[in-house]
């Protein structure tokens, strides 16, 4: 259990803050997701304008005018779309330690997190097997590119692609085969999992 406790931990210090690059959704409110996913950005005509592959570390883009944000995501209803009426920022930016939750989000946050207990990787054809295991009995397990998440020996129900309703609140989850890299948070709600 103490194991599981401190795997936790270490992943959601590595989910909010140790897990290299962020990217970054700047209307209001800043909004921070995962450095893996895939999003678009199309102007008031629906053509494309931007897209993942046009940002680089730590060198924001502004727009300017009518624009629709959309990341697509591995959790919820898969995509997350934000109106830009005026101005907006969008940015690859390093992690820094004073991230912290803003007051509309933390609500959806549960309280108490569980932590990091244990972790290993394992590589296989240039890809990384993976068991992360949290406190209270809870295993993430990537292994030859299936999840499967369990708690107390029993496999959970996948809500999205790593989504999964614990007896800790949903657990959310990335993780990247190629680099061993994982995110994570509990949440009282099976809505957005961003960080602020």
């Amino acid at each position: 259990m103490r194991l599981i406790a401190i795997l936790t931990a270490t992943l959601i210090c590595q989910f909010v803050i140790a897990q290299g690059k962020s990217l970054k959704i700047q209307l209001d409110d800043e909004s921070y997701y995962p450095p893996n996913l895939r999003f678009e950005v199309l102007d008031d005509t629906g053509k494309q304008v931007l897209t993942e592959e046009d940002l680089e570390t730590d060198k924001p883009i502004i727009l300017e005018g009518h624009y629709t944000i959309t990341v697509f995501t591995t959790w919820a209803d898969g995509k997350d779309t934000y109106k830009v009426y005026d101005e907006a920022l969008i940015t690859l930016e390093v992690n820094s330690s004073s991230v912290s939750l803003n007051k509309t989000e933390q609500k959806s946050w549960h309280n108490e997190q569980p932590k990091v207990v244990e972790k290993s990787f394992n590589v296989k054809n240039g890809q990384y097997d993976a068991i992360i295991e949290f406190e209270n009995d809870i295993f993430f397990n990537y292994i030859d590119g299936k999840v499967e998440i369990t708690q107390n020996g029993r496999p959970l129900k996948l809500l999205g692609k790593y989504v999964v309703k614990t007896s800790e609140g949903f657990l959310k989850i990335s993780y990247n085969p190629k680099t061993k890299e994982y995110w994570y948070v509990f949440t009282d709600t099976y809505d957005k999992v961003i960080y602020q």
